[in-house]
């Protein structure tokens, strides 16, 4: 891993684990977008139809979307693995599926 002015660069091998990971995730149910191709430098992710939480100004079911949200955090921890940018900006929201 590489970091050159704040910007995060994969190494191709970091790349291909990470391109994997995702796939693995999408395998056991895990909701993210589905890893479709990489290549040296890029993951290239399916679209997500949704908004980030950070742009959503009005949930009609709060309640609910925090805990989807906290029972994912503890799916994930049970497989040993800890989202360490796991915030507003990261976290898409499906407005028909959350009525927001």
């Amino acid at each position: 891993m590489l970091y050159t002015q704040g910007v995060l660069i994969l190494v191709p091998f970091e790349l291909i684990v990470c391109f994997w990971g995702l796939q693995a995730l999408g395998l056991h149910g895990f909701p993210i977008p589905n890893a479709v191709d990489r290549n040296r430098h890029c993951v290239i992710m399916s679209l997500v139809q949704g908004y980030p939480l950070v742009q959503v100004k009005q949930l009609q079911n709060p309640d609910e979307i925090f805990d989807k949200i906290m029972s994912l955090v503890v799916r994930l921890a049970e497989h040993s693995l800890i989202h360490c940018d796991f915030k507003e900006f990261n976290i898409m929201v499906h407005i028909l599926t959350f009525n927001c």
